[in-house]
């Protein structure tokens, strides 16, 4: 057998080819070596500025698109919230801040802008209802607000206007009058001066209007009093008309004025002449 040449190539294995080495002049064949290498140099700078406005363009879209984002906040209106109060009691003012918004019973919910508000709602003869609300963007907050009932309620309508209204004999007002009173039973007076007066026994219920239109009828001598007059509006602190305001007071000093004049004309008179010393005494001739 002959010897197996060590240089020779074992049988299934391929040599790696080598690329061969470029010629020392790789360039194009149309472009000498200054011209090809301008050309990527001015290749590789049109490449870097487009980087450049692409990178740019980047961080200049985000800052555009916060701005109007802050503008649409600043122009587009808030979403409001809106309130509804329901009260058992009707006739309760229903107040927001001090402002009003009604009465119960509440129709509709009333829109108000988010925030924190004070609720008041209230009616005379009730303790007050008050409570701190926070209204939220688009949603509906119900309040359901419970009035206690406390005291009274008195209301009197009539003629004359300005007369006095008297509870078991206490001052409370002039007609027309409407606040609140003790609950129970009382007399309720309506008086005014030259007018036959009215009384009327009353029961006052916690929490319950009572009505009463009281019309005095003038007296002797007031008949020609027209309808509506004001009277016995000045009064003191008691309710009662100041003496000089009462009729006894201006007849006992006319009276006076009279007495006094008279008491004039008589000193003012002459005295009379005096009587003589000597009586002289005549005797018929005869």
């Amino acid at each position: 057998m002959r010897e197996a040449d060590a240089t020779a190539p074992r049988p299934g294995y391929h040599a790696p080819m080598s690329s061969p080495s470029p010629p020392r002049s790789f360039w194009p064949l149309h472009l000498s070596p200054p011209a090809a290498a301008g050309r990527a140099g001015s290749g590789c700078a049109r490449f870097g500025r487009a980087l450049l406005l692409i990178a740019g363009f980047g961080l200049a879209v985000p800052g555009v698109a916060q701005a109007d984002d802050a503008k649409r906040n600043r122009t587009a209106p808030a979403r409001a919230a809106t309130l509804m109060v329901k009260c058992a009691v009707h006739g309760a003012s229903v107040e927001v801040d001090g402002q009003s918004l009604g009465e119960t019973p509440m129709a509709l919910p009333v829109a108000l802008a988010p925030g924190k508000y004070t609720l008041r709602v209230q009616r005379l003869g009730h303790a007050p209802f008050e409570k701190q609300v926070v209204l939220r963007a688009g949603r509906e907050l119900l309040v359901e607000a419970r009035l206690v009932a406390v005291r009274s309620v008195l209301r009197v309508d009539g003629e004359p206007a300005g007369a006095r209204v008297l509870l078991d004999g206490r001052f409370m007002g002039l007609v027309p009058f409407f606040g609140e009173v003790e609950p129970g039973p009382a007399l309720l007076e309506v008086r005014a001066d030259g007018f036959a007066g009215y009384a009327d026994r009353v029961d006052l219920e916690v929490g319950v209007e009572l009505m009463r239109r009281a019309l005095l009828t003038p007296m002797p001598g007031m008949a020609d009093a027209a309808p509506g007059t004001q009277v016995g509006a000045e009064t003191d602190s008691e309710g009662e008309t100041p003496f000089y305001g009462r009729w006894w007071f201006w007849t006992g000093v006319g009276a006076a004025v009279a007495a006094a004049v008279v008491v004039g004309v008589v000193l003012s008179q002459p005295d009379p002449a005096p009587a003589p010393e000597h009586t002289l005494t005549f005797q018929p001739v005869r």
